[in-house]
C-alpha cells in the first residue's frame, strides 16, 4: 500500500498521543498501587465524577470530609484514633488517583475532537479510539464499586473487585498497545519480521501473554487478601514447599480464590513457571533466523521477567514495603506490554489493520 507524506505525519502524531495516554495509564496504575498499599483507598466515601474534581479547600471542608469518613467501618474499626492531619495524608493518595483518572479522560477526549475537526482521522478511527473513553469510564465505575465494597460491614475492599479493577486496567493497556502497533501500517519500513512466523512461536507468544495476565490476576488476589503478609520466606513457605491448610475451605474450588496459603502458592508457582517459559522461548528465538528486532524484544522480555521475579521475592521477604511492591506491580505492567507487543509482531495479518483509517 502506498502511503502519502500527510498520512505518515498524521500517524506519527496520533501514535505519540496514544503513547502519552499509555504512559499516563501506567502512572495511574502506580498510583493505584500506592493508594492500596498505604490503605488510602477508602478515604473518599463518595463518588462525584464531576464536582469531585476539587479537594477540600479550607478547614471547614476538610472537617466535613473527615466527618463523612468517620461514619464508615474503616474509621470505626481500624482508624478510630486518627486525627484530621492523618486523614489528610490518606486522602491525598486517593484524591490524586481519582484526579489523574479525570485528566486521562480529557487527554483522550479533547485531542480526539481536534483530530476529527482537522480531518486527520476517519470516523471509524474515531470510533475505535472512542472506545478508550468507554473503557476508561467503565474502569472508573468498577473502581467505585470496589471502594464501595469496603464501605459496608468490613473495612476491606473485595479482592474479587480489586482483581476486576486491575484486570480492566490491563485491558486498557493492551488496547492502547494494539492501537499504537496498528499505526505501523501507515508508517514506512516498520515491519519487525522478515520471515513467516512458525505456529509454535505464535502459540508460545500468546501463551506467555495469557500467563502474564493470569499472574497479574493472582497478584491482585494476593494483594486483596493481604496474603503477602502470611508467608514471608522464599522459596519455602514457612519451611514447606506446599504449606498446610491449602484445602481448608469448602467447597474445594473456593480455595483457589480465597485461601491465603493456596493463592500465594499459585502466585509463586506461576511466576517461576512463567520465567522458565520465557527463558526457554528466548533461547529458541535467539538461535533462530528471526529478525534482530524480534530477538531484542524477546531479550527485553527475559530481562523484565527476571527483574519482576526478583521484586516479587523482595516484596515477600521484606513484608510488602510500599516502594518495592509498587515497582513490582509496574514491572508486571511492563512485562504484559512487551509480551503482548511481541505476540502482535509474531502474528501475521492478511491486511493492515488501519490502512483505511487516515484521511489524506
Amino acid at each position: 500500500m502506498q502511503v502519502d507524506h500527510k498520512e505518515t505525519l498524521n500517524a506519527k502524531q496520533i501514535s505519540r498521543w496514544l503513547t502519552w495516554i499509555l504512559v499516563l495509564v501506567i502512572v495511574m496504575i502506580a498510583l493505584g498501587a500506592i493508594t492500596r498499599l498505604t490503605r488510602s483507598g477508602l478515604s473518599i466515601v463518595e463518588w462525584k465524577p464531576i464536582i469531585g474534581i476539587l479537594p477540600p479547600l479550607n478547614h471547614s471542608e476538610w472537617q466535613q470530609e473527615f466527618s463523612l469518613y468517620q461514619n464508615f467501618p474503616e474509621y470505626k474499626k481500624l482508624n478510630y484514633d486518627m486525627t484530621l492531619d492523618d486523614f489528610k495524608g490518606i486522602y491525598f493518595w486517593e484524591y490524586i488517583h481519582r484526579l489523574l483518572g479525570r485528566i486521562i479522560g480529557l487527554v483522550i477526549f479533547l485531542p480526539l475532537v481536534v483530530f476529527i475537526g482537522q480531518r486527520k482521522i476517519s470516523g471509524r478511527t474515531a470510533n475505535r479510539i472512542f472506545w478508550l473513553l468507554i473503557l476508561g469510564g467503565l474502569q472508573g465505575y468498577i473502581g467505585w464499586i470496589m471502594v464501595k465494597s469496603g464501605l459496608e460491614d468490613h473495612p476491606h475492599v473485595s479482592h474479587y473487585k480489586l482483581a476486576m479493577h486491575l484486570g480492566m486496567a490491563m485491558l486498557v493497556i493492551m488496547y492502547l498497545v494494539y492501537l499504537i502497533n496498528s499505526l505501523k501500517s501507515v508508517l514506512p519500513q516498520q515491519s519487525l519480521f522478515k520471515k513467516e512466523s512458525g505456529i509454535g512461536a505464535i502459540v508460545t507468544s500468546w501463551s506467555i501473554v495469557f500467563f502474564v495476565q493470569l499472574q497479574i490476576f493472582y497478584g491482585a488476589l494476593v494483594a486483596g487478601l493481604k496474603a503477602g503478609y502470611s508467608y514471608s520466606t522464599f522459596p519455602l513457605m514457612n519451611g514447606q514447599w506446599i504449606p498446610d491448610g491449602v484445602w481448608n475451605l469448602s467447597p474445594l474450588w473456593i480455595n483457589f480464590f480465597e485461601n491465603h496459603a493456596l493463592v500465594q502458592w499459585i502466585h509463586r508457582v506461576l511466576g517461576i513457571g512463567l520465567a522458565l517459559l520465557i527463558f526457554i522461548f528466548a533461547a529458541v528465538i535467539e538461535f533462530s533466523s528471526y529478525d534482530f528486532e524480534i530477538k531484542k524484544i524477546v531479550r527485553l522480555l527475559g530481562v523484565l521477567i527476571s527483574v519482576q521475579v526478583t521484586l516479587g521475592i523482595l516484596t515477600l521477604i521484606f513484608m510488602v514495603p510500599v516502594s518495592v511492591a509498587t515497582i513490582h506491580q509496574i514491572f508486571g505492567v511492563f512485562t504484559l506490554i512487551v509480551s503482548f507487543y511481541l505476540a502482535l509482531q509474531l502474528t501475521p495479518t492478511r491486511t493492515t489493520h488501519f490502512n483505511y483509517l487516515y484521511k489524506s
